[in-house]
């Protein structure tokens, strides 16, 4: 009888240890003992040597980003999903701030496969992937795509904590916002996603670098879409050709999710000459992609006194069907609309909204 009490008790303080580890790991909403890890689940992988800005810069299609919560309200940095040719990137990006990763773990693949208890809880000591950091605020997953379905989920969670002046102040748990919050009761949630074709076009919009500050998100005004539009007085682009002899150009990003374009690829940039007379003043404006892996297809252009075009039933739209010129079956990597009808007088505000279309070139 005392020999089964012991292994009794062996076991108890077992399933406790192991409920307790899985708890740390899960940051649940309520407490679920049923959880064990299975060490042996857990592939520890070795970062890419590739920088976070390589890897957007090579990115096929759309990369997506989605905000990275810790303690289901604080945003601590970004999840960054792209892929190239070969490989499925997944990057924790935290840099800016005072959160540093300390463990991360990463699953990807169906939802069906999804290690979730049956509570519908995630069992994250069962996800695939796993780092241990000791003090990093960017880190890289790299996942073969012949290992992925086309379309696959993908349930990004870490360990972070908040350093100031060298000192741990604060620790949590941390998900990437997704499509989906787990089916169980702890906070959480799961991205769809699908591998992004290596020959897809791409949106690509200018955005004044050199003045963000008269440069507008189209998020900022309540829309779905990223992109921006710019505000210009002829008067200033006159002046700027005068005292420097060139015309005033600004850079083209594609693919800035959320209107940021340190995560964006730059593909080339629009330049502005503005002439006239006789009180009449014009504007030459030209597209131009530097990055020669790519060719326009398409060019929208919106230059008006108010900030967006309207759409057919009189509303402010970003969709560039409606924009002022709407040029398709281009093959280049440049295209000009010239002697446009600047739209104010010359010491007013004008908007310009520059959106292209550039597709990957096919190697013959």
């Amino acid at each position: 009888m005392k020999k089964i009490s012991i292994l009794f008790s062996i076991a108890l303080f077992l399933s406790v240890f192991s409920c307790e580890q899985e708890d740390k790991l899960s940051s649940q909403k309520s407490v679920d003992s049923n959880i064990i890890i299975d060490q042996n689940s857990k592939i520890d992988l070795v970062q890419t040597t590739l920088t976070k800005e390589q890897i957007e810069n090579g990115s096929c299609g759309n990369s997506k980003t989605v905000a990275f919560l810790a303690g289901q309200h604080i945003d601590v940095g970004d999840i960054i999903i792209s892929n190239d040719d070969n490989n499925l990137y997944i990057t924790y990006d935290l840099e800016g701030g005072n959160w540093w990763l300390k463990e991360t773990h990463l699953f990807v693949g169906n939802y069906d496969a999804i290690p979730f208890n049956g509570g519908g809880n995630p069992k994250i000591g069962h996800f695939p992937y796993h780092g241990d950091h000791g003090q990093t605020q960017n880190y890289v997953f790299t996942i073969p795509l012949d290992k992925l379905e086309d379309c696959f989920e993908i349930i990004a969670h870490a360990e972070v904590v908040q350093i100031e002046g060298g000192q741990t102040i604060g620790s949590e748990t941390a998900f990437g916002i997704g499509d989906g919050e787990f089916p169980g009761s702890r906070w959480g949630w799961y991205i769809s996603h699908c591998e992004q074709e290596c020959d897809a076009c791409m949106d690509g919009f200018a955005f004044n670098l050199a003045d963000t500050a008269k440069s507008t998100c189209f998020i900022d005004d309540g829309f779905n879409q990223w992109g921006w539009t710019n505000e210009f007085v002829y008067s200033e682009l006159k002046n700027y050709q005068l005292n420097n002899t060139s015309n005033y150009q600004i850079p083209i990003y594609a693919n800035a999710q959320v209107c940021d374009y340190t995560k964006s690829m730059e593909i080339g940039y629009l330049e502005i000459n503005v002439h006239g007379g006789d009180g009449k003043f014009y504007a030459n404006i030209k597209y131009e992609i530097t990055n020669r892996d790519y060719k326009i297809t398409e060019v929208n252009l919106n230059i008006d006194s108010e900030k967006y075009p309207k759409d057919g039933d009189g509303k402010d739209t970003v969709i560039p069907a409606y924009y002022t010129y709407s040029i398709d079956d281009l093959n280049g990597f440049s295209h000009s609309i010239d002697d446009i009808v600047w739209p104010t007088s010359i010491d007013e505000i004008a908007f310009i909204i520059a959106h292209v279309t550039v597709c990957k070139i096919e190697e013959s």
